[in-house]
C-alpha cells in the first residue's frame, strides 16, 4: 500500500510539473529536472508491470529532496 502511494504521489508531482510548464513555460528553467519529472510520471502511469521498485526508492531519496529545493527557491522567487 505504501509504495502504491508513493508512486501515486509521484504521478501527481508530474503532472502539476507538466501543467504548470503548460501554462508558464518560462518555468522550466527554474526546474533542471523538470523534463524528467513528467517523463518519470509518464513511465509509473503507462508502464505499471515494469516499475521497478528500487528505482524509484532511488528517485525518492535523491531526487525529490533536489527537486523539492528548486521548487521552493521558485516559489520564493515568485513570492
Amino acid at each position: 500500500m505504501l509504495r502504491s502511494a508513493v508512486e501515486r504521489e509521484l504521478e501527481v508531482l508530474g503532472e502539476a510539473m507538466r501543467q504548470a510548464i503548460r501554462l508558464d513555460p518560462s518555468l522550466e528553467p527554474s526546474i533542471p529536472d523538470a523534463k524528467q519529472v513528467v517523463a518519470f510520471r509518464n513511465w509509473l502511469a503507462h508502464a505499471c508491470a515494469d516499475i521497478d521498485e528500487e528505482i524509484v526508492r532511488a528517485i525518492v531519496q535523491q531526487d525529490v529532496p533536489r527537486l523539492e529545493r528548486d521548487v521552493r527557491a521558485l516559489y520564493e522567487r515568485l513570492s
